[in-house]
């Protein structure tokens, strides 16, 4: 099936539809999975809408693959809207459509594309962070992956603090810098130490030692203080 290149141009899309109609071909579940996924691209979240409610008057359901690929579609092609209210738009037409994205995964993934707060919007959704916030472990996996794809040390901050404000997980510093430790990302570990100094976090002496570590590795003069 062609889909045109631009789903600006929806008399074209309801072209080809009335045309596999007129001869009777079957709009597939992988016609409509195409249609919704370009116009999500697009960021054109309304024709996404006009897709999958044609689809479900043919009796045709997007599966949930098919709904985390428009999903990621929209989010990696920056369509997220500038309060992600697109990828709520779209979250809540999985939910009409009965079916259930993997939302973790799909967090993963924008996270090593670089969608870091797009990444983390979506995981607020999942019902379990709010239930299991006590755990230091919460959210953990994905605050992980941020440090281990060295995104931008201020977002790496932002990230945490989002997490505490959110009551997912109020030890969403430590969780960084840990890691951050284990990855040997000096630059982030002060960041984040200091950011912890700030809001009246204890800095444990563990934290200091694979820094001194590093610095006598490196046969550095070694950095006593946080400025």
């Amino acid at each position: 099936m062609y889909v045109p290149s631009s789903c600006s141009d929806w008399e074209s899309v309801e072209g080809v539809l009335d045309t596999m109609r007129s001869v009777q071909m079957s709009q597939s579940e992988v016609t409509f999975g195409a249609l919704a996924i370009v116009c999500s691209a697009q960021g054109q979240v309304l024709r996404v809408r006009q897709v999958v409610t044609q689809a479900w008057q043919r009796g045709v359901a997007l599966s949930s693959t098919q709904l985390e690929a428009v999903l990621f579609a929209l989010i990696r092609n920056g369509h997220a809207g500038d309060s992600y209210e697109n990828i709520d738009f779209v979250l809540q037409l999985v939910e009409e459509s009965g079916m259930k994205a993997d939302i973790s995964w799909l967090a993963l993934h924008l996270i090593h594309c670089g969608r870091v707060k797009e990444a983390v919007h979506l995981v607020l959704s999942l019902p379990f962070l709010r239930t299991n916030n006590h755990l230091y472990s919460n959210a953990a996996i994905y605050l992980r992956e941020i440090v281990h794809t060295r995104t931008a040390p201020s977002v790496v901050v932002d990230v945490c603090r989002r997490l505490q404000e959110e009551g997912i997980n109020q030890f969403s510093l430590q969780v960084a810098l840990e890691q951050a430790l284990r990855e040997r990302w000096e630059e982030l570990a002060w960041v984040l130490l200091r950011a912890m100094k700030d809001v009246g976090l204890p800095l444990r002496e563990h934290y200091f030692w694979p820094l001194l570590h590093l610095k006598a590795i490196a046969q550095e003069p070694v950095r006593m203080c946080l400025v």
